[in-house]
């Protein structure tokens, strides 16, 4: 069963998905834009959403599902990365 990422409603039956784009990457599963977009995960990603036009079963391999905790701590870490290239 798939299920939306943010609401945890069901869309397995749909004939598409939305998910959040960044570096060629696509992360979770929603079941609209709006779900995309308030996510915890864009939160962090700040990514583009994408409509994907197929059932999520068949992109079940090329969609990651991150926990939020482990994108908020690369984020972070990102972040700090930066200030030590701008500093040091």
């Amino acid at each position: 069963m798939d299920a939306c990422t943010r609401c945890q409603t069901d869309i397995s039956g749909n004939t598409f998905f939305y998910t959040v784009a960044r570096n060629s990457y696509m992360f979770g599963f929603f079941c609209s834009r709006d779900c995309a977009l308030e996510s915890e995960h864009n939160r962090h990603l700040k990514g583009t959403v994408l409509r994907v036009s197929q059932p999520p079963s068949t992109h079940r391999d090329l969609v990651l599902v991150p926990d939020p905790s482990m994108l908020k701590q690369y984020n972070e870490e990102l972040e700090k990365r930066k200030l030590r290239e701008k500093y040091f």
